[in-house]
Parts: structure tokens; sequence; C-alpha cells
């Protein structure tokens, strides 16, 4: 194609030719400057906010293409620092976007800049709708896939009835970033699909993703200096929930985890040790009180109390109705209060839920306790072992290895989370 001799300019040629790029680029409308824009289009016409309205009033340039694949407005940056399409807003919307069919509303596509940059002091920065498909795309293959800032409102706003809300996609960087400064920095919802959604293609350390990560780096990542690094909060349901091969790992400087309020394990709670403390009896506002509880190699449950011999020297002690369903293994202690009771004895053992004491002064007190090993459904099930080998992997690591003289990163946990130990030596690899 020949060379094309652009419109006059207010302040003179770019030097651009579309007839002279490869392959040359054809046109409607071209217009050309070096300082200001190409085209500047103004309407005074009164528009809907809806991108989908009948009529297209108040549109100061508006492109249609009514092929299916055709390009309503296109634009690039030629630069490594320019936008291709940018839009700006001291209220509205700066830019918004609505396709009907199977295509994006908006796609940006940037080699180095964002592929969609939005500004706007009140409104979104960028608004997407659409009905059948993702209503804002974007794409980048070494800068973010979508940048977004808003300085009150959302950085990005995005609704989807069916489909994704939003969806972005980096090879090598940020899927989505957003900052706000005082509002959301990525809103989204969406009423049967996913709300947000990101795919981290081979993330082996740490990053922000939202969703699924098919190698090793996190699906969810939040990182707070002051904050929570990440925060779930329903009504109703469940605020966090995790599933997986270890549904959560938490490591903490002080805690690796604090509840506040009951906790319920359905499972083997497996500890190094249970203890309870409370606020001191004695100093409730300045001092805490520690006991230790009572462990055994087989799980056994213990009852006790105190009981009044009769004019014989002999009791009978009820036991509750499920004692003989839960229990086997009986074991038994007395003890006489007041005077010695060197015939005391266990006269009748356990059977339907009771045991007899005998040998004992009349009117006299005795303090009885009895244990029993569990023999539930559950319990039999899962037998407790008392001592198994270690994993081959886990061969020469640690639960406690500070206690044993090693190092902290000969720690199981650090074994399976080496991020663990990255981040509290500060990144040095230490063997």
């Amino acid at each position: 194609m020949s060379p094309i001799k652009p419109p006059e300019a207010q302040d003179g040629p770019s030097g651009f030719d579309p007839g002279q790029e490869d392959p040359p680029i054809r046109f409607g409308v071209w217009g050309d400057s070096a300082v200001g824009a190409g085209v500047v289009g103004s309407s005074g016409q009164a528009g809907s906010s809806d991108p989908g309205g009948t009529t297209p009033g108040g549109a100061g340039t508006l492109g249609i293409n009514n092929e299916n694949q055709g390009i309503g407005v296109l634009g690039r940056a030629d630069k490594n620092t320019g936008t291709a399409v940018l839009g700006t807003s001291s209220q509205g919307t700066a830019v918004s976007g609505l396709t009907k069919g199977v295509n994006p509303a908006v796609a940006g596509k940037g080699t180095q800049g964002p592929g969609v940059s939005g500004t706007s002091e009140q409104g979104a920065g960028v608004v997407g709708v659409s009905r059948d498909s993702d209503g804002v795309t974007a794409t980048s293959t070494t800068a973010a896939g979508l940048t977004a800032t808003g300085e009150a409102g959302a950085g990005v706003v995005a609704n989807s009835k069916t489909g994704t809300g939003v969806k972005a996609v980096s090879f090598s960087g940020s899927g989505v970033e957003a900052a706000s400064t005082t509002g959301t920095a990525v809103g989204a919802t969406s009423h049967d699909g996913t709300a947000v959604r990101g795919d981290s293609g081979h993330s082996d350390t740490s990053g922000f993703q939202f969703g699924f990560s098919p190698n090793s780096g996190p699906g969810v990542m939040g990182t707070s200096f002051n904050g929570s690094g990440v925060f779930g909060f329903s009504e109703d349901r469940t605020g966090v929930h995790a599933d997986g091969n270890v549904g959560i790992f938490a490591s903490g400087r002080t805690l690796a985890g604090r509840f506040d309020g009951d906790v319920h394990v359905s499972g083997t709670l497996t500890q190094g040790v249970a203890d309870v403390r409370i606020d001191h009896p004695l100093d409730p506002g300045n001092r805490f009180l520690s006991h230790s509880s009572v462990t055994s190699a087989v799980r056994k449950n213990v009852y006790d109390g105190t009981t009044t011999l009769d004019a014989e020297g002999a009791a009978t002690v009820e036991l509750p109705d499920y004692f003989e369903v839960l229990n086997e293994e009986c074991q038994y202690q007395l003890t006489p209060l007041g005077d010695p009771a060197p015939n005391l004895h266990i006269s009748s053992p356990v059977s339907g839920n009771r045991f007899a004491i005998a040998g004992g002064r009349p009117q006299q007190r005795v303090c009885w306790q009895i244990t029993g090993a569990r023999r539930d459904a559950w319990s039999r099930a899962h037998p407790l072992r008392t001592e198994a080998e270690k994993p081959p992997e886990e061969c020469g690591y640690y639960l406690h290895p500070e206690a044993h003289g090693q190092r902290p990163e000969r720690a199981i946990a650090s074994l399976h989370h080496p991020e663990v130990v990255r981040r509290r030596w500060g990144g040095e690899e230490r063997g």
C-alpha cells in the first residue's frame, strides 16, 4: 500500500503512517497528532450509563463493528510505557464494555505495560459486564494482567451471573494487582460462578495468587504487616474452609494458632503436651495458673467418688448406665477416711454397671476410684500405637529439634513446609 497523507494535525504530524505497518492497518477514520490526542470526540447529547443502550448518545467516540469477530475500538501502544486504552473519569465510569456474544466485554494485552489501565477519582476505574463471557479479560506476558487503582472506591468491580467475575492470567508476574487508599482493592460478586480466580502456572515460592495453583505455590496467599494476612467471615457458615492432604498448616513466632471459643476435633489430637492455663484464682488480673494433664499408654476413663458404708461395713457404688459398654479392663482403688480399714476390699467387681465394697467399719466413709480402658467403636477402629517408626523421608528430622540439640530446620514441619525455614532464617538456606 502506498503512503497515505494524514489529515492536518493541529500540532504537527507524529510521523506514524498506518499504510507502512506490517501488515498495513486498514481504518475508517484516522487522526494524527505529534503531541495531543489522535482523535478527539465530544457529544452534547446525554446518554445512558449502560453501554448496551439502544441509543448510543453521549459517546465522545463510538466504534461499532457489525462483523462477528470485529473490533469496535482498538488501541495499541508501541512504547514500553505506553497505554493501549486509557480511560479517565472524574465521577463516571472510565472504561465500560458490553458484549452479547462469547467474546470479552473488554480485552487488553500489553507486552510490558498494563493490558488495561483505568483510573477514576470517585467511580469505578474499570467496569466490565458480560452476559455469556468474561466481564474483563486481561493478559500480559511479563507485567500485571490488570492494574487498577481507586482513591476512594473499588479498584476493580466485576459482576457475573454464571461465569467468572474477574479472570486474569500472567505467565511470570501477578495475575491481578489492585490498590485502594480507603476502599476495597478488589471487589467481586458472582451468583453461581467464581467471584475471583487466578491461575499461577509455575510459582514454586511465595506470591499472590487467588484460587488454584497447579504446582507448589499457594492457592491463596495474603500478606499484611500489621493486620490479618488472610481474613474470612461468614454470618452463618464457615469463615475459612480448608481441604487438602493437610487442611491447615500454621507457623508462628509466638503461637502457631489462637482459638477464641470452643474447638471441636472429630479425629485424633496429637500434641507434645496437654496443659491447662487459666486466670489465677488468687490474682486473676495479673497472673496465670497452669496445670498439666495426666497421660497414659492406654486410653483410659477415670471415675471417682466418696461413699458411706452401711452397718455391716459394705456399700454398692452405682456407675453410669453406659459404663460397661464404654469400658473394659477395670482397675480399682479404695481409701478409708478417719480410721484404718485393713480388710477393705472390692467384694464384687463391676456387673450391671455397679460394683460392691466390703470389709470396712460401719458408717465409715470411703473414697473410691475406678478406671477403664476405652472399648467404644471409634477407639477400636483407631487403636493407640505407643511406639511407631518414622516414615523414611522423616528419619533424621524431629518434632522438637531444639530439645535434641538440633537446628530448627531439622523440624518435621520444615521438611514438609520449607518456606517456614526460609522465612525464619531470612531466606538463608542452612544444611
